[in-house]
């Protein structure tokens, strides 16, 4: 979906500095879905307070809502590359 793994480390050493970085075209609608239902994170707390993953029904109604029917399967299974993604990113 982007970066191979080299270039992945060396942006997240970087990372306070990436000003720019490149989107692929045809992740673009997966991209502004993750920004749409960003809110629907489910936390857990305690010592930490953490991300613990989407939740799915929040994701799954805004779908519903708002994308084409025949979007939904490959948008979701692509909207959880990128929630695996976040959570490793931050759970180091």
């Amino acid at each position: 979906m982007g970066a191979d793994e080299e270039t992945y480390k060396a942006q997240q050493v970087e990372r306070g500095t990436v000003k720019n970085c490149e989107l692929y075209v045809e992740n673009v609608p997966v991209y502004n879905l993750f920004q749409e239902v960003e809110t629907q994170f489910r936390y857990v707390s305690g010592n930490i307070v953490a991300p613990t993953g989407l939740d799915y029904t929040g994701v799954m109604t805004h779908l519903n809502c708002f994308y084409e029917k025949d979007q939904i399967k490959d948008l979701m299974a692509d909207l959880q590359i990128i929630e695996r993604a976040f959570l490793r990113a931050k759970h180091g």
